[in-house]
């Protein structure tokens, strides 16, 4: 059944009221082409709301446009249940019959949480072939990306992926500024530090930056409660929750370590949850469709070695592992492994791990068998067993790898190292996180 004529002109009324507020500067580059829709992608409150807001208040403030031609809605909201594609045109059209002028002027189009609606593709590319649209749209489906935009829009989008905020977007919401030059006064570098570990617990979810000591943690408990009713369990139509909840328990547990299923088939099966291996693969592929967690695999020329070899598993956020796990589980290195993760690929990098000789690279950035960086992470290297483990592998890697830069990221630790041939940097994550 189609929306009524007056429930969608009261929905055009109600979005046409809404105030457009500029909030936090993201420091995204978001390419925008004619032609082709803008979409943001990311998992839930990762900010990509307020993003929206931000790029429909800069049409305004900056493009000149008037408020009757910034159309903006949210679909994940009840009003809009059992919404569909057609009704996403209707809606269009009664913008434009309450505004008369938008017949002929362009109508800047921002539509929150797309994947809300049924049979969305269709309607979406009639309104980017149309010249008086401009279109920008959100989503927290990786799916978004990979099947359903590229298909279903044949080449008519481009798509930015939204994370939580970084360590810079951090300072910036919470109004302390970003050192110009380095290195910088005991007295600036005290506060980095303290905002940097304020960071690690909490993490970078916008909402949760600023929220008092007893609430934070609660919020994000909720968040992953959503995030996988409605983007995993929903979606998929998973039978088994129960499973599906102990599985994330696991690798809320296991962010920054590599990961087997067979080994996590075989806990839950002591557990007494029957869940065969095929399904724990079903729900890895679910959870990093809703950008919960990201499984990295090992470097190699080998498409079977990447394939038969464990892979790392990283969280979306510190702060939703920490809020999410039993007291004593929280591993600070396997937090700070965690955000420099995210920073890579917050940076447009799809890291890999290595194996080389007795130890393991943290990550390996490159392809084509020469790698362009090599990245170590701990939260110190003061110990003499920690720093023999987390240097020789880049030494032995820099023989075979000559050109790759070598960095080694802690806590707040800071130092130049050198042999004949090669120089590893150590810097503490605040430093290598707002240089970058």
């Amino acid at each position: 059944m189609s929306t009524s004529a007056d429930s969608l002109l009261q929905l055009v009324v109600e979005s046409a009221a809404v105030p457009l507020l500029e909030g936090t500067a993201r420091d995204l580059e978001i390419p925008v082409v004619r032609g082709k829709a803008t979409v943001l992608l990311g998992m839930r409150r990762t900010g990509k709301s307020s993003l929206l807001m931000q790029r429909a208040y800069g049409k305004m403030a900056k493009g000149g446009a008037t408020r009757e031609q910034i159309a903006l809605f949210n679909f994940d909201n009840i009003a809009f249940e059992d919404f569909t594609g057609r009704d996403l045109l209707a809606l269009v059209e009664a913008w434009r019959k309450q505004f008369p002028q938008m017949r002929t002027a362009k109508l800047y189009l921002f539509l929150d949480e797309i994947q809300q609606i049924q049979r969305w593709e269709r309607a979406l590319r009639e309104l980017i072939e149309s010249p008086l649209i401009d279109v920008t749209v959100t989503g927290s489906s990786a799916k978004l990306l990979s099947t359903e935009i590229s298909t279903s829009l044949r080449g008519r989008s481009l798509a930015t992926e939204v994370w939580p905020f970084s360590l810079r977007e951090t300072l910036r919401h919470t109004a302390h500024s970003v050192p110009a030059n380095w290195p910088v006064t005991k007295r600036a570098q005290s506060e980095l530090e303290s905002l940097f570990e304020r960071y690690v617990v909490r993490g970078g979810f916008p909402e949760v930056v600023t929220l008092p000591d007893l609430t934070w943690s609660k919020v994000l408990r909720e968040y992953l409660d959503v995030t996988l009713m409605r983007d995993v369990i929903e979606r998929h139509s998973v039978s088994n929750p129960n499973a599906l909840r102990t599985f994330v328990r696991q690798l809320l547990r296991a962010s920054g370590r590599k990961v087997s299923i067979n080994k996590m088939s075989r806990d839950m099966a002591s557990q007494h949850i029957e869940v065969g291996k095929n399904t724990l693969h079903d729900y890895v592929a679910y959870l990093q469709d809703a950008y919960c967690f990201f499984f990295v695999p090992i470097f190699s020329d080998s498409v079977r070695k990447q394939q038969v070899n464990p892979k790392k598993c990283y969280s979306i956020d510190p702060g939703f592992v920490n809020a999410n796990t039993a007291p004593g589980h929280f591993d600070r290195g396997l937090a700070l492994e965690t955000l420099v993760y995210i920073e890579l690929r917050r940076r447009g990098h799809q890291p890999f791990y290595g194996d080389f000789g007795r130890g393991e690279i943290d990550f390996i950035i490159g392809s084509d068998g020469e790698p362009s960086a090599l990245m170590q992470v701990a939260w110190s290297i003061a110990d003499e067993t920690t720093r023999a483990r987390e240097l020789k592998p880049l030494w032995d890697a820099a023989k075979k790898w000559p050109k790759a830069k070598l960095t080694v990221v802690t806590a707040y630790e800071t130092d130049q190292l050198k042999d004949n041939r090669h120089h590893i940097e150590v810097v503490p994550f605040y430093r290598w996180a707002l240089q970058g």
